[in-house]
């Protein structure tokens, strides 16, 4: 693997990163940054071909799970005419998802740390 490569890899890395700290913001806004996070992961593997670690694809894929289904209850409008709010049921159910959601996309933040480390490490040899 040539050096630039893996140096331009290093560099979308720090990217990468960045991109990954906007998804702890909140579930809807922070959907639409874990695709361009996946976006960016794909590109960097693709330049590098340094494995991901499986912290990083797990909780990536747990988080975009948790927003769709964010999303989709508040799309959809479960609930009747209260929507989600305190005293539907529903909102605990909701409050669960956004923790697991922020759980996961804290973890996808500790794994895009840990690939940037992988990346330096095949930069150095």
């Amino acid at each position: 693997m040539t050096s630039r490569r893996l140096l331009a890899a290093v560099i979308l890395q720090f990217l990468a990163i960045v991109i990954a700290l906007f998804s702890l913001l909140d579930p809807l806004e922070g959907g639409f940054a874990l695709v361009v996070f996946a976006g960016v992961m794909w590109a960097i593997w693709a330049l590098s071909r340094v494995r991901i670690p499986r912290l990083q694809w797990v909780s990536l894929v747990v988080a975009v799970a948790c927003a769709v289904t964010i999303l989709l209850v508040f799309a959809v409008g479960v609930g009747g005419p209260q929507g989600v709010s305190a005293q539907n049921p529903l909102s605990e159910g909701i409050r669960a998802f956004v923790w697991v959601y922020r759980a996961a996309a804290f973890a996808m933040v500790a794994g895009a740390a840990q690939y940037l480390g992988a990346l330096v490490a095949a930069y150095r040899e």
